[in-house]
């Protein structure tokens, strides 16, 4: 995962961050075993009161993927 400075300061960067890992652990047993996920968040992905989009907007990446996986 990577967050750019570009999303805002180390304390919005940090906050996505977590996000963006609590929906992933969330996926975990969905995703198949030893596959790798690069996710990398947009500067949108800062603005305030985003924790929602965010969730929203990565578990729809990951169910698409699997979707298109199968």
């Amino acid at each position: 995962m990577t967050v750019n400075k570009a999303v805002g300061g180390s304390v919005t960067r940090h906050k996505v961050a977590r996000v963006i890992r609590h929906v992933m652990h969330e996926a975990l047993s969905e995703l198949p075993d030893g596959s790798t996920w690069v996710i990398r968040a947009l500067p949108a992905a800062g603005a305030v009161g985003g924790n929602q989009r965010i969730r929203d907007d990565v578990r729809a990446a990951v169910d698409e993927i699997l979707r298109a996986g199968s």
